[in-house]
C-alpha cells in the first residue's frame, strides 16, 4: 500500500500562510522559519518570512530575507513588500514605525542600497511626517543617486519644520552647488559657516560658489582662511591660484600653483593649470614639458591634450598640433 506523504517544507509553510491569515502573525513567523530551516535556498521562503517580518514593523529583518532571497529590482522585492504591506498598528507604535525604518534605511544606505533606504525613509515619513533627521536622510541618500532636486525638495522639508543644523546646511549647498544655483549654495555655505567657522571643508565649497559667481575677492578670501587652518591643502592652492590668475595677479598665481603641487605632485589637473599658466606668460617650452607630465600621470585627460595643441601652435608645429587635438577631441568625445 502506498502511503501518501506530504513535503514537511510545504506543511510549514501552508501552515504559516493560515496563520498569516488569522491575524497569527508571530506564529506564523515561527512556522516559515521552521520552514527555512528545511529548504534555506528557497526564494519563496524567505519572501514570505520578508513579508511576515515587515507587517510586524521588524524591517531590519524584512530586508535580510528579501536579501537571502537574492531577489532585485521587480515586482516581488523588497521594496514591492515595503510599499504594499500595512504594519499592524497593535502591534507597533508610530513613533516606532518611524524610528524601524529610519534605522533601516540608515542600514541600507551603509550597504549602498539607495533606492531601498530612500523607500524606508519614506515610510518612516508617514508615521513621523515633521521628525526632520529623517527628512535629513532621504535628502542625503537621494544626494547619493545624483538627485539633487529631490534632495533640495527633501532638506527644505527638514526646514519648514524650524530644524537648522550643520548638516542639513551643507548638505543644501552641496546640491544647490550642482543644479548650479550658485548664490543660493553661498548663502547655505555661509550659514553654515557662521555654526562652524573654521571648517575648511565649508571655506573651500563656499571658495568655488563665489568662484563660479566670478566674485574672485571672496573666494580668495575662502581659500586663505583654508591654507591658514590646513597648511597641506593642495586644492586651496589650486583653486587660490585660478582666482588670482583671473585678477591678473600672475605672478602670485604661479606661486600657488608650485605650492599645490608640492602637497600633491601627482594631480594632473593641477599641473595642467600651471602649465596653462606658464602658457599666458609665453615660457611655451616650459609650459609643453608640464603638460607632458601631465598627459603621462593621466593619459585620458582631454584637457592636456587640448592644452598641449595650443601651445604647440603657437610654437608653430602644426602638424603636432594637429595630432594634439585629435587626441583631445577623441578623449573628450
Amino acid at each position: 500500500m502506498t502511503v501518501w506523504k506530504m513535503d514537511k517544507t510545504r506543511m510549514l509553510q501552508t501552515l504559516s500562510y493560515g496563520l498569516e491569515t488569522c491575524g497569527a502573525h508571530r506564529l506564523a513567523i515561527h512556522y516559515i522559519q521552521k520552514a527555512i530551516e528545511v529548504r534555506p535556498d528557497n526564494i519563496d521562503l524567505h519572501m514570505q518570512a520578508s513579508r511576515l517580518y515587515l507587517k510586524s514593523g521588524q524591517v531590519d529583518l524584512a530586508a535580510h530575507h528579501c536579501e537571502q532571497a537574492n531577489v532585485g529590482i521587480g515586482p516581488k522585492n523588497f521594496i514591492h513588500w515595503i510599499k504594499e504591506s500595512t504594519i499592524d498598528k497593535n502591534n507597533i507604535k508610530s513613533a516606532d514605525v518611524a524610528n524601524t525604518f529610519n534605522k533601516s534605511g540608515l542600514q541600507l544606505m551603509e550597504k549602498g542600497r539607495f533606492q531601498e533606504a530612500a523607500v524606508c525613509f519614506k515610510q518612516a515619513l508617514k508615521s513621523s511626517r515633521r521628525d526632520p533627521v529623517v527628512h535629513i536622510n532621504l535628502g542625503l541618500t537621494y544626494t547619493k543617486m545624483g538627485l539633487h532636486q529631490k534632495a533640495i525638495e527633501a532638506l527644505e522639508q527638514a526646514h519648514k519644520t524650524g530644524y537648522s543644523s550643520f548638516e542639513l546646511l551643507i548638505n543644501m549647498g552641496y546640491n544647490l552647488f550642482q543644479l548650479e544655483r550658485y548664490q543660493e549654495a553661498a548663502t547655505s555655505y555661509e550659514k553654515a559657516k557662521h555654526l562652524w567657522p573654521e571648517e575648511p571643508s565649508v571655506l573651500l565649497n563656499l571658495g568655488s560658489c563665489y568662484q563660479k559667481l566670478k566674485d574672485y575677492e571672496q573666494a580668495v578670501e575662502c581659500y586663505k582662511a583654508v591654507i591658514a587652518i590646513c597648511p597641506e591643502e593642495g586644492a586651496a592652492y589650486n583653486n587660490l591660484a585660478l582666482c588670482l590668475e583671473n585678477t591678473g595677479k600672475i605672478t602670485e598665481a604661479m606661486d600657488s600653483y608650485i605650492m599645490a603641487m608640492d602637497y600633491e605632485s601627482g594631480n594632473a589637473t593641477i599641473i595642467t593649470n600651471y602649465a596653462a599658466c606658464l602658457a599666458k606668460m609665453e615660457r611655451h617650452n616650459e609650459a609643453l614639458e608640464w603638460c607632458d607630465k601631465a598627459i603621462k600621470l593621466r593619459p585620458g585627460n582631454y584637457e592636456s591634450w587640448g592644452l598641449k595643441g595650443n601651445l604647440l601652435m603657437d610654437m608653430g608645429k602644426t602638424s603636432d598640433a594637429a595630432e594634439a587635438y585629435c587626441r583631445a577631441l577623441g578623449l573628450a568625445g
